[in-house]
């Protein structure tokens, strides 16, 4: 994988990121009584937020600049495979938290009553 291909996996993850942070910061305002697990793990999804970020724009300055100098991150690059396990991670926090999201008022207020994460999964 090129690295402008690699960027781009990584501002689809910062996407994904900055979706579920959207969520969480609206589910703890929203719930006074809300678990401070959401709290450490909105700050978390946010700092991942501004690496990923940093990690778009260097590899795409390289990738632009043409000092990549042919770099390609195979299957065993660590740094694909971080990127494949934070995504699969966040998409599963995404999965579980979408639902305090709904735009259905009522299943809304019900799922915002239950924190859907247990503290280990956080």
């Amino acid at each position: 994988m090129d690295p402008l291909s690699l960027s781009a996996s990584a501002a689809g993850l910062l996407s994904l990121a900055i979706e579920v942070t959207k969520i969480l910061t609206s589910y703890t305002s929203a719930v006074k009584s809300a678990p401070q697990d959401a709290s450490e793990l909105n700050t978390k999804i946010l700092a991942l937020g501004h690496i990923l970020e940093k990690l778009v724009e260097i590899l795409r300055i390289d990738h632009d600049a043409g000092t990549g100098g042919g770099t390609s991150f195979d299957e065993q690059s660590v740094l694909r495979s971080v990127m494949s396990a934070c995504q699969e991670h966040i998409a599963a926090v995404y999965k579980r938290v979408a639902k305090l999201h709904s735009t259905d008022k009522v299943s809304s207020l019900v799922e915002r009553m239950v924190w859907p994460l247990k503290k280990d999964e956080c």
